[in-house]
């Protein structure tokens, strides 16, 4: 049988009272089986939740080829790009989360371009997990188009799970403007 042990603050002097409320039926409270601290609606302090935001500014970068996707290279002078638990990769330029669960990501991108563009969201490099829709100007002249895309993935909060973001578009004029990333963390799990 588990124990319950009550440990004082030996430097405190106040006293801290566990109140129940009057009430006629049974109730249980059960305290998951892991070291943490209880959160109260007075707590200052909120879970700590994974969020990055990323961005680059106008001709900061090219995109690919003819129907070739390129990852997205990011700012990260940018005044923007916020990432306070460190959880992009800029060496790889990939978000990296650190606690396995599941992970709501979106990408916006702007081209200087008069045709077809393309982003998308890859899970681990895999194109299976591509989310990628298309823009046709059908002769309709446009000097910027622009997509929004977003998508979930899991991550098993390892380095082996990560996320990318890539650009793609068909023009002689390639070069990718104000395009912004968020991804934070939608349920642990």
């Amino acid at each position: 049988m588990s124990k319950i042990r009550l440990t004082p603050n030996a430097s405190g002097t106040g006293t801290v009272t566990l109140t129940v409320p009057s009430t006629s039926t049974d109730r249980t409270v059960t305290l998951p089986d892991e070291t943490g601290t209880v959160i109260t609606t007075e707590s200052n302090t909120a879970p700590k939740i994974p969020i990055v935001q990323l961005s680059i500014d106008s001709g900061y970068q090219s995109s690919s080829s003819s129907f070739t996707s390129k990852l997205i290279t990011w700012d990260e002078s940018n005044a923007r790009h916020y990432d306070p638990d460190n959880i992009f990769d800029s060496t790889n330029n990939r978000i990296v989360p650190t606690i396995a669960g599941y992970y709501w990501a979106s990408l916006m991108t702007s081209h200087a371009t008069t045709d077809r563009t393309a982003p998308s969201i890859t899970g681990n490099g895999t194109s299976n997990f591509a989310i990628v829709p298309q823009q046709w100007d059908d002769g309709v002249v446009a000097n910027y188009r622009a997509d929004t895309i977003t998508g979930i993935f899991y991550c098993n909060g390892t380095s082996s799970d990560y996320i990318e973001f890539y650009s793609r578009c068909d023009n002689t004029n390639r070069s990718v403007i104000n395009t912004y990333a968020q991804c934070y963390l939608l349920r642990g799990a």
